[in-house]
């Protein structure tokens, strides 16, 4: 016996995971960027990179977690028009990018000491990574239109 997913009965459910789904990552990014333009040098300049760091860090994994649990939430709808679909294998690439990034190389731009060219770089890159990720997601409903 097939065992259903909930989400498939119910629009409405799908509708509020999603939207879970978005705000998770709005966070998660929104704390990040925030990182990124400090690194930059575009706002809270009297505040050290490192401790933004440490006062976003928790929030930042906070919506990081919510955006992932929905995600295999929404992904289990329909497995198989999702991982024959290759604008949901590159934003999955570049979350997994912008996630490693994150948690190595963008730790080491904060930290006192780092040249500041380095830390721009980073925080470059970090952003385009996201970007490209959200921008990604954007594309897979249209995809996924399509194919229905």
């Amino acid at each position: 016996m097939a065992v259903e997913n909930p989400l498939n009965f119910s629009e409405l459910d799908y509708i509020v995971i999603e939207c879970f789904h978005i705000a998770g990552f709005v966070l998660a990014i929104g704390m990040t960027a925030l990182m990124d333009f400090r690194l930059f040098g575009l706002i809270l300049p009297k505040q050290s990179a490192q401790q933004l760091a440490s006062d976003t860090g928790l929030w930042m994994a906070g919506g990081l977690i919510v955006a992932i649990f929905t995600g295999f939430m929404l992904f289990s709808v329909d497995p198989d028009s999702y991982y024959t679909n290759v604008t949901f294998l590159i934003k999955m690439a570049c979350l997994s990018l912008a996630i490693t990034l994150n948690y190595t190389i963008h730790r080491k731009a904060v930290r006192p000491g780092t040249a500041s060219g380095l830390g721009k770089v980073v925080a470059c890159i970090s952003l385009a990574v996201w970007v490209s990720t959200v921008c990604c997601g954007i594309f897979i409903a249209g995809d996924l239109l399509h194919i229905r």
